[in-house]
């Protein structure tokens, strides 16, 4: 059997830089360390808009990768992001792709994020560390995911495409796949998901959870994480931010950034090339007042 090349807790920092080009938040850090030394997640992340809660994603995949090789791997082979809203997941699948495509170009190598993707690319042994997949409603069904139950994958999708498979439905999916997504997503699966008012899809994963641990036999790690504003009610494990975190460096800046606010008649700009000039003319205005790199 080969050696995989050694990788601890002390790299996720390399390679969460090498991967997005900024050093992780000490909030972030302190997550991944918990769910390495505990070997589970909590059963929220609670962090303020704009705080990063989808570095989850990079969490989870870090966690595995320290996992493989192991007799008994404690990480989940698969994430899934679920969201409400298929604008954040376009956002979430767009991370996804750059931390496959970075880590896809890393085999190999001897530094942490190409330690990181030899030892992903070995529980499947093959090349390829990490596949992402998006599964939307209105979209040609992509079903590349669920071919091999070895392969690390993220799969970027929304509660009711998720929520359905796990109860052996599925839009547009054929009666004889429905136990394999089935299965595939209620074990070895972490399920993320993203949106506060999710209370009836908790409640419901509990129960499939609460069904899991009644029957015996081979059970692969799985479970569920919410990544929320607000404390969600009943939440046992909530993972929150520390004040001392809140208040460092980079994280401090950017939650406490001034956010001017513009509120034109908006009946005026209802043609969409109206509305992208007024977009266009704010940010200009914004930079003249000094702010670099202006967002509307």
């Amino acid at each position: 059997m080969t050696t995989l090349p050694a990788l601890s807790t002390e790299d996720f920092p390399a390679a969460f830089e090498a991967i997005h080009g900024v050093p992780p938040y000490a909030w972030q850090v302190r997550l991944m360390k918990d769910v390495a030394d505990f070997h589970i997640w909590p059963t929220a992340v609670v962090a303020q808009s704009g705080a990063g809660k989808t570095a989850a994603l990079d969490v989870a995949v870090f966690h595995l990768a320290l996992s493989a090789g192991k007799r008994e791997r404690s990480a989940p082979m698969r994430v899934v992001n679920a969201v409400d809203r298929r604008i954040v997941d376009d956002r979430v699948h767009a991370r996804a792709l750059r931390i496959a495509a970075k880590l896809r170009d890393s085999v190999g190598g001897n530094d942490a994020i190409g330690r990181m993707a030899t030892r992903l690319s070995a529980l499947s042994g093959g090349d390829d560390p990490l596949h992402v997949s998006a599964l939307y409603g209105g979209m040609p069904l992509e079903a590349e995911w669920c071919r091999r139950p070895d392969q690390p994958t993220i799969l970027c999708t929304t509660v009711d495409q998720v929520g359905s498979r796990l109860l052996f439905r599925g839009y547009g999916v054929s009666d004889t796949m429905l136990p394999v997504h089935a299965g595939l997503l209620g074990q070895d699966a972490l399920i993320l998901i993203e949106g506060d008012s999710l209370t009836a899809f908790e409640e419901t994963l509990k129960e499939i959870d609460r069904q899991r641990r009644t029957h015996d036999g081979v059970f692969l790690p799985w479970g569920w994480c919410s990544l929320a504003i607000c404390k969600p009610d009943g939440s046992e494990r909530p993972f929150e931010i520390t004040p001392d975190e809140r208040a460092d460096g980079a994280l401090k800046e950017r939650m406490e950034v001034i956010k001017p606010i513009a509120m034109p008649q908006v009946y005026r700009y209802l043609e969409p090339e109206i509305f992208a000039s007024h977009g266009k003319g704010l940010a200009r205005h914004l930079k003249g007042r000094g702010v670099s790199g202006p967002v509307v």
